[in-house]
């Protein structure tokens, strides 16, 4: 039922925010091998001098014909710390990605948006999750300033930045 509801806003915001023209700003790519052998190259994008609810930000990767970041392996996690540290104002940022919790509270029943389950240990800020209304996922960095890790955030809460991802067969 939550995804459907999910489905039905992003409905709602997309003509508003279909209308803005928004610039991305590349911030690196990594290579995966996918089943079968295949390849696939993942490019990130964060929006410039935009931020929004996780609502939002759905609707907008999608408008630009992007995906919604999700990071399917702890190796895809790793990878973008990098590229997050070189973004300039990453240490005082959050940014969604396109994790969403079925059940509050929880610490291992999280998806992609695409209905794919988080299959590794998520590596959470300390105290996280902790609010029955925060069912979306950003990262942001810990107090002491030393990692990248994930927190629980309110879907329709406060704007924050996002990352946004174009995956590419090769």
């Amino acid at each position: 039922m939550k995804f459907l509801t999910f489905i039905f806003l992003t409905t709602l915001f997309y003509i508003h925010i279909k209308c803005n023209d928004i610039a991305f700003i590349n911030i690196g790519t990594i290579n995966i091998y996918g089943d079968e052998f295949r390849m696939y190259r993942k490019t990130f994008y964060i929006p410039r001098y935009f931020k929004g609810n996780w609502i939002d930000a759905a609707t907008i990767c999608s408008s630009y014909d992007l995906e919604f970041a999700s990071l399917h392996t702890l190796e895809e996690y790793n990878a973008i710390v990098p590229m997050l540290r070189r973004v300039l104002n990453f240490y005082r940022d959050s940014y969604y990605i396109s994790g969403i919790a079925l059940t509050p509270l929880s610490i291992d029943d999280w998806y992609w948006s695409s209905g794919t389950r988080i299959e590794y240990i998520i590596p959470w800020c300390p105290g996280e999750p902790n609010s029955h209304e925060e069912l979306c996922m950003s990262l942001q960095w810990s107090q002491n300033y030393t990692n990248v890790c994930f927190n629980d955030a309110n879907c329709s809460g406060m704007a924050l930045s996002f990352i946004c991802q174009k995956r590419e067969m090769f």
